[in-house]
């Protein structure tokens, strides 16, 4: 029996394998979630496996230049799930980054927005 007033933060064990495309998938999102921020000259990390407290099996920081902010993208499988500011446990602050492609959405539909990025001001 356990008692107290802990948290046991358990590991998040990706079930599925590494999005290859992962770049790909945070351009396409990031070109329907963003309204305010532009992506001209943004750049993404490398993926890595998500930590828990995140969501997801995979993450990826996302930075803009103008204004100059870091965005987690986290992902499901091959399926961005969110992209939120990035805090401390996101780690953005670490690895390589490189450019993000050009988004290749036919429509907003393509790429759904989770509830909760739609009630976030810098969309």
């Amino acid at each position: 029996m356990l008692a107290g007033c802990g948290t046991i933060a358990l590991p998040n064990a990706p079930v599925s394998p590494p999005p290859t495309n992962y770049r790909q998938l945070a351009a396409n999102a990031a070109a329907v979630y963003f309204k305010t921020v532009p992506l001209v000259g943004a750049q993404i990390s490398e993926l890595r496996e998500a930590k828990a407290p995140q969501l997801g099996e995979f993450a990826a920081c996302l930075r803009t230049v103008a204004p100059s902010s870091n965005f987690a993208v986290l992902y499901e499988g091959a399926k961005v799930i969110d992209i939120r500011r990035a805090v401390v446990v996101d780690r953005c602050g670490e690895g390589d980054f490189g450019p993000l492609p050009a988004p290749v959405v036919v429509a907003k539909t393509d790429v759904p927005v989770p509830e909760a990025s739609k009630k976030r001001p810098w969309r």
